[in-house]
C-alpha cells in the first residue's frame, strides 16, 4: 500500500511543480497584458454599441474616454501606439458609467469624437419628456420645502428619479450587470485558454511525459526516494504561489501603512470590486474619499510591480528544478526528441490535460495523500512495536 502511495505521491509532486509554473505564467500575462481592463473594454463597447447603434465607430473611443476620467482610473492617457499599454480599471459600476455617459454627452468632449457619435451620445443619454412628465408629477409636494436642508440629498433624489426617463440609459442599465456576469465568464475563458497554452508550453519545454513520469516511479527506487524528498518543498512553492496575498491585499497593507487611521480589511480581498467597495465603505476622518482612492491607486501600482517580481524568482526556481527532474525522468533531450512516437505524444498530451485542472486541484490532491501517508506510517509503526513486544 505505501509502495503504491509513495509513487503516486512521486509522479503528483511533480505535476504539481509543472502546474505552479503554468499559474504563475498565466498570472504574469493577466497582469502585463491587463487583460481584466480589456476585457472589460470589450463589454462596455458592445453595450453601448447594442443600445446606441450610432455609436458603433466609435465606441472604443468613447468607453477609453470614459474608463481615462480621473475618478476612476490614476492613470495617464496615453496616445497612439503607446494606447495598447494603457492600463484599464479593472471594474466599473453601473451608476458611475452612467454619470460619466452623461455628463460625457453634455460636455465639449463629446465633440472629439465627431458630429454624429455626439449626437448618438445625446440620444443614449437623452430624456423622453413623456416619461419625465410621469416622474414630475410623482414627486413629493413637500420637495420644495425638504430642498432647502438638504439640497444635496434631494439632488440625489431628483437624479435617480429623472434618471428613470432617459429610457435608453435604462436600458443599458438593465442589461449592464448582465454583461458583468459574462464578462466574467468571457475572462474565466480567456485565462483557460492562456493556462492550455501554457501547459501546452511546459510539457513540450521539460518533455513531461505522463505515462512514462508514473512508469518509471513506479520502477526506479532511486528517482521515487529522490521525488519523495523533494515534495516538501514544491508543497512550500505552492504555499507561496497559491497563499500569498493578493495584489490588492499588498496595496492595503501599504495604505496602511501610510495612513494609520485606515482599517484593513479582515479577509483577503480577490477582485478590484471588493477593494473598491471596501474603501467607500471605510473612510478616512479627515481625507477625502478621492486623495484615499488616488493613494490606493499608487500603492496598487507598486504591489504589482512587487508581486509580478516575486513571482518571477519562483518561476526562475521552479524552472530550475523541474529541469533537474526532466533530466532524471526521461533522460537526455536529444534521445529523448530523436525517439518521439506515438505514445510520448499522448503522454505529452495527457501531461496537458493534467496540468490544465490547475495548481490548486493538484495541491490540494498532494496535501492529501501526503497526510495518508503519515497516517499510514503511524500504523505501520505501531504494528511492527507489536509485533516486537514480548508476550
Amino acid at each position: 500500500m505505501l509502495y503504491h502511495l509513495d509513487s503516486l505521491i512521486a509522479f503528483i509532486g511533480v505535476i504539481l511543480l509543472a502546474s505552479l509554473i503554468v499559474t504563475v505564467l498565466t498570472q504574469i500575462l493577466v497582469a502585463f497584458l491587463n487583460l481584466r481592463g480589456k476585457n472589460l473594454l470589450w463589454g462596455l463597447k458592445r453595450l453601448i454599441s447594442e443600445i446606441e447603434p450610432s455609436l458603433q465607430a466609435k465606441s472604443e473611443d468613447i468607453v477609453r474616454k470614459i474608463l481615462g476620467n480621473p475618478m476612476i482610473s490614476m492613470q495617464k492617457k496615453r496616445r497612439g501606439l503607446w494606447r495598447i499599454f494603457q492600463k484599464l480599471p479593472a471594474v466599473i459600476r453601473r451608476e458611475e458609467f452612467s454619470r460619466l455617459l452623461i455628463k460625457l454627452a453634455e460636455s465639449e468632449d463629446a465633440k472629439e469624437f465627431g458630429d454624429a457619435a455626439a449626437q448618438g451620445l445625446r440620444n443614449l443619454t437623452a430624456i423622453n419628456p413623456d416619461e419625465l412628465k410621469k416622474q414630475l408629477e410623482a414627486l413629493p409636494a413637500d420637495l420644495g420645502k425638504a430642498a432647502e436642508s438638504e439640497l444635496e440629498k434631494i439632488s440625489e433624489y431628483l437624479f435617480d428619479k429623472f434618471k428613470a426617463a432617459r429610457v435608453k440609459l435604462m436600458e443599458l442599465e438593465t442589461w449592464f450587470d448582465h454583461l458583468v456576469e459574462r464578462l466574467s465568464q468571457r475572462f474565466t475563458l480567456i485565462s483557460r485558454v492562456i493556462a492550455v497554452c501554457g501547459a501546452l508550453l511546459v510539457a513540450a519545454l521539460f518533455r513531461l511525459d505522463s505515462i512514462q513520469l508514473l512508469k518509471r516511479a513506479y520502477t526506479n527506487q532511486e528517482l521515487r526516494t529522490q521525488l519523495l524528498a523533494s515534495v516538501t518543498g514544491i508543497q512550500e512553492m505552492g504555499s507561496a504561489v497559491l497563499g500569498g496575498p493578493t495584489f490588492y491585499d499588498l496595496a492595503f497593507q501599504t495604505l496602511k501603512e501610510k495612513v494609520p487611521e485606515f482599517n484593513m480589511p479582515g479577509e483577503s480581498v480577490l477582485t478590484r470590486e471588493s477593494a473598491d467597495r471596501w474603501l467607500q465603505a471605510n473612510p478616512v476622518s479627515g481625507l477625502s474619499n478621492n486623495t484615499l482612492a488616488e493613494d490606493y491607486e499608487h500603492a496598487l501600482a507598486e504591489a504589482i510591480k512587487t508581486k509580478l517580481g516575486s513571482l518571477g524568482d519562483k518561476l526562475v526556481t521552479m524552472k530550475t528544478t523541474l529541469s533537474d527532474m526532466s533530466l532524471q525522468i526521461l533522460g537526455d533531450e536529444k534521445t529523448f526528441w530523436q525517439s518521439l512516437n506515438l505514445s510520448r505524444i499522448l503522454g505529452m498530451l495527457i501531461s496537458v490535460v493534467l496540468l490544465s485542472l490547475g495548481a490548486p486541484f493538484w495541491f490540494n490532491i498532494l496535501k492529501n495523500l501526503t497526510n495518508l501517508r503519515t497516517a499510514l506510517m503511524k500504523n505501520e509503526e505501531k504494528e511492527r512495536l507489536k509485533r516486537q513486544a514480548p508476550q
